[in-house]
Order: C-alpha cells, then sequence, then structure tokens
C-alpha cells in the first residue's frame, strides 16, 4: 500500500535528522542548525510520508538589497523520494502560502548548482557568479520574485545565463568535429546528449563535461581505432548522468542508459554480433551503475564531474580487451 503523503509546517526539531542526513552527512549534528531557525517568524515546511519527514525546507525572514524577503534554506530531499516531485510540490505550498501571508517579500537563496535547473523551472534566477561553500560545494545566489517586482540592473544582466547563440555555437562546434573526427554514429549520439543537456542545464559551464568525449574523438582521428567509439559513448553516458544526479540516482541512471541503448542500437545498425553486443551491454551497465551510484558523493564541483566522466570511459577503454 503505498503511504499516504502530506505536506504541512513543522517544527525545526522535527527536520533537523533529515537536514543532516542529506546535507551534513558526515558533520557534527549541530551543524545542520542554521541561523534563524529559531526566529519567531521562521517557517518550517515538511512531506510527511509513513509519520516522519522525507523533505523539508525552511524560509527565514530577511533582506535582499534592503528590501524585505525570505531566505530559502536547508532544502532537503531523502535519497529514496528523489525524482518524486517532492520538492517542487513542497517548495511551490511553501512560497503560495509565505506570499498570500506577506506579499511584499521576495525570496532568495543560495543553491547548489547543480540544483540551478530546478529552480529556474520555478521561476528562479541566478544572480551571482559562482562561489564555493565549504562544507557543500559550489553555489550561486537566486531570486525569486513577482514579476511586478523585477527591476533592471547590472547585477541581473550581468548573472543571466549565457546566450543562447553561444551554447548552441558550442553545441554546433562539438558535432562538427564528431562528424569529421568519427562520423555519422558519433555525431548521433552527440546529439541525443546536447539535447539531454538542454533538459537538465541550459548553461555554457556544464559543456565543460563534453571534453573526455571530445578526447576520444581525437584519439579515433589518430589512430584509426574504431572500437573508441564505445569509451566516447560512455563518456557521454557518463556526463549525462553527472547532470541529472542533482534529481536521483533513478533520473541520472534513466539519462545516461538512453546514451547506452542509442549506442547498442548503433552498434545493432553495424552488424555487431550477438555476443560482442551482450558484452558491451554488460560492460556498459556495470560502468553505469558504479557511476550513478558514486556520483551523488563525488561530484560537487565541475572538474570532479569531468573526472567521474572521464574514469567512466576509460573504464569503458579496459573494457574493450574483454
Amino acid at each position: 500500500m503505498t503511504p499516504e503523503i502530506t505536506c504541512r509546517r513543522v517544527t525545526v526539531e522535527e527536520i533537523l535528522p533529515l537536514r543532516h542526513r542529506i546535507l551534513r552527512a558526515g558533520l557534527p549534528f549541530e551543524t545542520a542548525s542554521f541561523d534563524g531557525d529559531h526566529d519567531a517568524n521562521a517557517r518550517h515546511y515538511a512531506v510527511i510520508s509513513d509519520a516522519r519527514p522525507v523533505c523539508c525546507l525552511s524560509l527565514v525572514p530577511s533582506e535582499w538589497e534592503g528590501r524585505p524577503a525570505w531566505q530559502l534554506r536547508g532544502m532537503a530531499t531523502d535519497g529514496q523520494q528523489q525524482g518524486r516531485g517532492l520538492g517542487r510540490r513542497l517548495l511551490e505550498m511553501a512560497v503560495a502560502e509565505a506570499r498570500r501571508d506577506e506579499p511584499h517579500r521576495i525570496f532568495w537563496c543560495n543553491a547548489r548548482t547543480s540544483a540551478i535547473g530546478f529552480y529556474e523551472k520555478l521561476g528562479w534566477r541566478v544572480m551571482s557568479e559562482p562561489f564555493d561553500v565549504l562544507t557543500a560545494g559550489p553555489h550561486v545566489r537566486m531570486v525569486l520574485e513577482h514579476d511586478g517586482q523585477r527591476r533592471g540592473g547590472g547585477t541581473e544582466t550581468a548573472a543571466r545565463r549565457p546566450p543562447a547563440v553561444a551554447f548552441i555555437a558550442a553545441e554546433l562546434t562539438f558535432l562538427a568535429a564528431a562528424h569529421f573526427l568519427g562520423g555519422p554514429p558519433w555525431v548521433v549520439l552527440g546529439v541525443l546528449a546536447f539535447a539531454g543537456q538542454v533538459a537538465a542545464e541550459f548553461r555554457l559551464r556544464p559543456l565543460i563535461g563534453f571534453l573526455p568525449a571530445a578526447g576520444w574523438m581525437v584519439a579515433h582521428q589518430l589512430t584509426g581505432n574504431r572500437e573508441l567509439f564505445f569509451p566516447y559513448a560512455m563518456a557521454l553516458a557518463a556526463h549525462l548522468a553527472s547532470q541529472f544526479v542533482g534529481r536521483g540516482r533513478v533520473a541520472a541512471a534513466v539519462a545516461g542508459g538512453l546514451v547506452v541503448a542509442a549506442f547498442l542500437g548503433i552498434r545493432i545498425l553495424q552488424a555487431a554480433t550477438a555476443k560482442v553486443l551482450a558484452v558491451e551491454l554488460a560492460v556498459a551497465a556495470a560502468i553505469l551503475i558504479v557511476t550513478v551510484a558514486v556520483l551523488p558523493a563525488a561530484v560537487k564541483r565541475p572538474w570532479e564531474a569531468v573526472a567521474v566522466t572521464l574514469l567512466a570511459s576509460l573504464a569503458a577503454y579496459a573494457g574493450l580487451a574483454v
């Protein structure tokens, strides 16, 4: 029987264990308590399942550029509940309730860079360059305002996402290189990976994760080794998984699995034998499972995502010996 899910206001004490487990794992329990938690006007919310919080957030009275605001803090979702839309549901409820009670306040937060796409889909905007939080990795400041509250200014303009033309130019450059250095099959996987990147985060910065795949294209051109198509495919699969890991391991596995499935489909068209396909499927599945398992703990900065992607592709290269 599916447990009943409810969203409601809670005390901060009710959500501290979840905060600690998800946001401060390995650190002292007291690090899960934040400034403002016990402010008389602070609001704490949770999704309750089986009588326990599985998703939580807090709104703390604050200011943004001298204007009354709510600071969103401590948003966390139990790992087994990620990918179910609970965070979106809880945040929309908390924002709606706070706006109803105090419509003059805006909302701001320090968001993990891996969660930018999640917030942008709910109307939040990036307002700063990335910065590191000692205990949690790279973050950016984001703001949510009513449409009527938005105002121009250099800060907002400078922090907007890069123009779409820059992203598209990078995409076309990669795909052109894939065509000349690899060929049509390499382009097909590149198109799929870029489509997934757009769905995950339509920004230039994450495109650094395509570097290992580009390296395999160059290696193929220099050596003429057509088997390098496999580590190229796994580099793209691992990169795409890293872009979706912020939405849960299931989402990451599905994203990477789509690239693997496309790779195997191309190999069938290339008349690969059943034995070869079985080996490639087994090796790809093993690499993807390990990659998805380590991503949440390993990826806190962009270079770490690139490192995981490179290691996954190197494992695929080693798997060629099988």
